[in-house]
């Protein structure tokens, strides 16, 4: 069996993983330091007073308050969140500084007659190389650092060292340096590997949420759930909400003399229009159901019982504008819009296999009640959400209507000129 074929990312996909692992790796070292540099003016600071304990640490005031000089000039650059070059030129002076502090206080300590004083010179530029980010920033570290660290010896001891310390100090400094230089390369190769593979996690997780949840989910509400606002289980609640029922008038008839593929067309449209216009308006879309779409306004965004008549009417006024030409040729397509404002519940609503956004409640059914008895083309509601409008836009009184399923009549008012 052959293994299946993963298709290449493409250059461009793997050059912006590049910048970005680049970006990540400047925002990752900045953190570094912005850690190490306090911790190691402390650890600096403590050799100079560990001298005033014993006579086995050598004083060196100077040197001590150079190296804090340069700490606190490091931190105080990283804090302003520098660019990567700044960053590969902070790491190669400090571990040269690094190198030149150690050697002072090696050879003050009594000319390097201890092999562990000998090694001590690399231990804080080597330090500082583990804090590099790129093998070739590895190298100029440890060059340089070994480089200051010889003239330290050479020129500023009291007498020159033997040939064989020396040999034996440098066979520890390369081992090290190697040693170093290996872990920062191998290190990076596998930070690399797992920065790209989050990346495509990250990618297939929002091609999931864009694509399929904020397909069959509000966008807000999948929104508060992945910001942690809200959990996608959470019980749902009762609030004052504003219900839009709105189908296609004579739909049936309009079906039958539409080809397939043109009904497929329009319905399309249909969809894409009111979805926008809904959006457009802070209205959340609940479903579509076949030639029929419903939405809400108040949840999950709150909204005043006032902003939520306010823009269910402008909703519904720009629905019969937008789908007057989806059909093809002349026809004219018209909408029965139904709208009601009541406290119902809102929430997910479902089970282990299913589980859908929705409401429930009474107000549902009466803004249901409403489309269905909506003269074509004109917006049919209650007196609750008119009553909510200021100033009150032009409108027929229904009366008080019987609607099937509701126990009380609701009075009703229509909104538009029916074209």
């Amino acid at each position: 069996m052959t293994a299946p074929h993963v298709p290449d990312p493409g250059v461009a996909t793997r050059d912006a993983d590049v910048r970005a692992f680049e970006e990540f790796d400047r925002l990752l070292l900045v953190q570094r330091w912005l850690r190490v540099a306090p911790l190691a003016m402390v650890i600096v600071a403590c050799t100079e007073l560990a001298a005033w304990i014993t006579p086995a640490f050598p004083k060196g005031p100077l040197y001590t308050l150079g190296m804090e000089v340069a700490l606190l000039c490091v931190w105080l650059i990283v804090r302003k969140d520098p660019p990567r070059a700044v960053l590969r030129t902070i790491n190669v002076v400090a571990g040269a500084c690094g190198a030149a502090f150690a050697g002072s206080a090696a050879m003050l300590e009594g000319g390097f007659s201890s092999l562990h004083v000998m090694a001590m010179p690399c231990l804080l530029a080597f330090m500082t190389a583990l804090l590099a980010m790129e093998p070739v920033e590895v190298i100029a570290i440890v060059v340089l650092s070994m480089i200051t660290w010889l003239c330290v010896i050479l020129v500023g001891g009291p007498q020159p060292p033997a040939w064989h310390d020396m040999t034996t100090a440098l066979i520890y400094m390369t081992a090290l340096s190697v040693i170093t230089v290996g872990w920062v390369a191998h290190n990076r190769q596998l930070r690399q590997r797992e920065f790209v593979a989050r990346r495509r996690i990250e990618q297939v997780h929002r091609f999931a949420v864009e694509e399929v949840l904020c397909r069959h989910l509000p966008p807000r509400y999948v929104e508060s759930v992945l910001a942690g606002e809200e959990l996608l289980d959470a019980p749902p609640a009762r609030r004052c909400l504003t219900i839009l029922f709105a189908d296609i008038v004579s739909f049936t008839s309009l079906s039958d003399a539409l080809s397939p593929d043109e009904l497929g067309l329009a319905m399309a449209k249909f969809y894409d229009r009111t979805a926008s216009v809904a959006f457009e308006n802070g209205a959340t879309i609940d479903k579509f159901i076949g030639d029929a779409v419903m939405a809400i306004l108040g949840a999950p965004e709150p909204l005043s019982p006032e902003e939520q008549a306010r823009r269910a009417l402008a909703t519904a006024r720009a629905w019969q504008i937008a789908v007057r030409d989806i059909l093809p040729g002349t026809q004219s397509l018209r909408l029965r819009i139904g709208i009601h404002q009541d406290d119902i519940a809102v929430g997910s609503f479902g089970g282990r296999h299913r589980t859908d956004y929705t409401v429930l409640g009474l107000g549902v059914n009466i803004a249901a009640r409403l489309e269905a008895m909506c003269p074509p083309g004109l917006i049919l509601m209650s007196d609750r959400v008119f009553a909510q409008l200021t100033p009150p836009p032009d409108a027929r009184q229904m009366g008080a209507l019987e609607l099937r399923g509701v126990p009380r009549p609701v009075t009703a008012f229509a909104v538009g000129d029916g074209s």
